[in-house]
């Protein structure tokens, strides 16, 4: 069930962000990377700023050399 809402929620996000590349005439290319990334590195955004608040900077390091 989890993968499946997954999937579902994933195609409705690559929709939505197409939509809003339509309707305010940008090009597709930019809204997936700006859109789509952000919405993909926002987790290890979450986790790196989560961790430099309690003090552990080297897991904040860690995530973002092994993000990229």
């Amino acid at each position: 069930f989890g993968f499946g809402l997954l999937i579902w929620s994933a195609d409705k996000f690559v929709f939505g962000a197409s939509n809003t590349a339509r309707s305010f005439s940008i090009s597709p290319l930019i809204v997936g990377v700006v859109i789509v990334g952000l919405g993909t590195s926002s987790p290890e955004m979450l986790v790196s700023s989560m961790a430099a608040l309690d003090g552990n900077s080297g897991l904040s390091i860690g995530n973002a050399i092994g993000s990229n």
